[in-house]
């Protein structure tokens, strides 16, 4: 959410705009890796927990809605956390339609050798800086592979990395730009 969250002076303010994003089942979230890096881990997640937040560190939280049911499941970030999707899943019902939020894109890799239909993941920014016909000029660990947008991993599997709409390392996008993702979940009759 914020690089140096040590350093970044947390308000009142930034709880009560948490506070105030409504959502009709739950607001769930993800550490990443740069929540975790400078001291930030307690900062960052007493922060989110005021804003009415629910962490998912290796764990799940099911939706409802009449009899319909799906399962997201959170790791831990995959650089300076311990994620544990085994534990993220446990004692859950592997039939259930399965999302999984991790940080880091390219663990859709490990995720394929679970009971996962679809992964979100960000980390990359989009490369943030992009040159025609050459793409991404850097991409950091666990985002190399799978850069943007939609990547079927397997038959089962499909992840889709969002571009994100800040910036890090140099302050600046170049020919990426931000993006917000809205997804509208539909059941499939058959």
């Amino acid at each position: 959410m914020i690089d140096k969250p040590d350093e970044y002076t947390f308000n009142q303010r930034l709880i009560n705009l948490l506070k105030n994003l409504q959502a009709k089942q739950a607001k769930l979230w993800i550490y990443g890796n740069h929540d975790h890096g400078g001291y930030g881990t307690e900062v960052i997640k007493n922060v989110m927990t005021k804003g009415g937040f629910q962490l998912l560190q290796n764990s799940h939280h099911i939706l409802e809605k009449n009899n319909d049911r799906l399962l997201v499941a959170g790791i831990d970030d995959a650089i300076l956390g311990r994620p544990n999707l085994e534990k993220a899943i446990m004692n859950s019902n592997p039939d259930l339609f399965t999302i999984l939020l991790a940080h880091e894109p390219d663990y859709a890799d490990t995720a394929s050798q679970y009971p996962v239909d679809v992964q979100l993941s960000g980390h990359s920014h989009g490369g943030q800086v992009r040159l025609p016909f050459i793409g991404s000029l850097y991409t950091p660990k666990y985002a190399q592979k799978y850069i943007d947008g939609k990547h079927r991993i397997t038959k089962k599997l499909t992840l889709y990395v969002n571009k994100g709409i800040g910036t890090t390392r140099l302050p600046y996008r170049f020919l990426c730009e931000p993006e917000m993702t809205l997804y509208t979940l539909e059941q499939q009759i058959s």
